[in-house]
C-alpha cells in the first residue's frame, strides 16, 4: 500500500470518528439514565437493509399536539432529505416545520443513522428555546420510515410532575411493510422526578 493510500484511509477513519462524535444529541448531552427531572425514551432499533428506510425522529409535543422539541432526527431527513423522499418521517417534518428552522437548532439533534441496538434519548424537560416546561401531560413520539411506502409511528402520553412513571407507546402502522418491520421495537418513556 502506498503512503498516499494509507494517509487517505487514516483520514477517512478520523473523519468518521469525528462525524459520529458530533452526532451527540443535545438533550442527552451530559445526562445519564435516571437523572432527576428528565424523561427517558427508549426502544430497540434494528437497522434495515435497502434504501428509503432507517430514517427516524424522536420528539415531544404538548398534550394538545403542539410541537415542543426534537430530541433526535436522522441526518438524511434533517438535511433536506425530506424534500427528496416525501415519505421520510413526514409527520415529524410537518410538526417540526423543518423547512423554516434555523440550521443550528436542527444540527444540535441530528445524528448519523445508528447501528442496531438499544436507543435511549433523554429529554431535559426544556422546550426548543431552552425554557423549562410546566408540569402536566406531554406526548412523546417516535416515527420511523421502514420503506419507501411504509412507516411506523409510536406515541404515548406521560404526566410530568409527581411520582416516577413509565408508559409504553402505542404503534400506528402506515403501509403494508411497516407491521412486519422490526426497525423500531416497543417504545417506552420513563419520567424521573
Amino acid at each position: 500500500m502506498t503512503f498516499r493510500k494509507i494517509l487517505t484511509v487514516q483520514l477517512m477513519i478520523c473523519m468518521s470518528l469525528i462525524f459520529v462524535a458530533c452526532g451527540n444529541k443535545e438533550s442527552s448531552k451530559n445526562l445519564e439514565r435516571n437523572t432527576p427531572n428528565t424523561l427517558e425514551i427508549s426502544f430497540p432499533y434494528v437497522r434495515q437493509s435497502g434504501s428509503s428506510n432507517n430514517q427516524f425522529a424522536v420528539w415531544i409535543e404538548s398534550d394538545s399536539g403542539e410541537y415542543i422539541k426534537t430530541l433526535s432526527v436522522t441526518k438524511y431527513t434533517a438535511t433536506k432529505g425530506y424534500k427528496v423522499q416525501e415519505n421520510a418521517i413526514p409527520t415529524w417534518v410537518k410538526k417540526s416545520n423543518i423547512s423554516k428552522k434555523k440550521t443550528k437548532e436542527i444540527d444540535a439533534v441530528t445524528e448519523a443513522t445508528p447501528k442496531s441496538g438499544d436507543m435511549v434519548y433523554i429529554w431535559d424537560l426544556k422546550d426548543k428555546d431552552g425554557s423549562e416546561i410546566p408540569k402536566g401531560s406531554y406526548k412523546f413520539v417516535v416515527e420511523g420510515t421502514t420503506s419507501l411506502t411504509s412507516r411506523i409511528i409510536y406515541s404515548g402520553k406521560i404526566e410530568i410532575g409527581g411520582e416516577e412513571k413509565t408508559v409504553k407507546a402505542e404503534p400506528q402502522y402506515v403501509g403494508n411493510e411497516a407491521k412486519e418491520s422490526d426497525m423500531i421495537g416497543e417504545v417506552v418513556a420513563k419520567y424521573n422526578p
